[in-house]
């Protein structure tokens, strides 16, 4: 069974970047499947593969209200994103209770393959345009923390670690 491992095992593995996955076959659809009951239980509304330990690129997202529409993607990436960031407050099932103004592209196109192995492609905004691309991010290695200014980043981080410890 997949847990998510601690914010700390992501920040020593900054900047490696996950194994493409080469064949889709029942242990990565397993994997895979792992993970969305992983996200679901853990109230999150995405998750990467290198979050559980898993160095490949896979990741599975659900940013609708009723949590019953499952996105797996599996060796993402994004074609296009438009000129147009939004900052907003993001959060990461890594790093819990830590939340950061993050500014994302406001649109991306996305290319990926499903659990069949089918290439699909589509556009996505708002909510789950920056969930893809923060979960695309763990699998290039670049956490969200990564994503703020040094001075932001380790501002809050200390509050957050604060608040964690006592």
């Amino acid at each position: 069974m997949l847990r998510l491992i601690e914010h700390e095992a992501l920040e020593r593995d900054f900047g490696e970047p996950c194994e493409i996955v080469s064949e889709i076959d029942q242990n990565i659809v397993q994997i895979a499947h792992e993970m969305a009951h992983l996200m679901y239980n853990s109230d999150g509304i995405g998750l990467a593969a290198p979050q559980v330990g898993v160095n490949k690129r896979i990741i599975v997202v659900d940013c609708t209200e009723e949590r019953n529409n499952t996105v797996y993607l599996i060796n993402p990436e994004i074609q296009w994103q438009s000129p147009r960031n939004i900052q907003s407050k993001e959060g990461c099932l890594s790093y819990p209770g830590l939340v950061l103004p993050v500014s994302r592209p406001e649109r991306i196109k996305v290319i990926a393959l499903d659990l069949n192995g089918k290439k699909i492609e589509f556009e996505a905004g708002g909510i789950y345009a920056r969930c893809i691309y923060h979960e695309i991010d763990h699998l290039n290695g670049v956490s969200f923390t990564r994503r703020v200014s040094r001075q932001v980043r380790r501002h809050l981080m200390r509050k957050w670690k604060q608040k964690r410890d006592a």
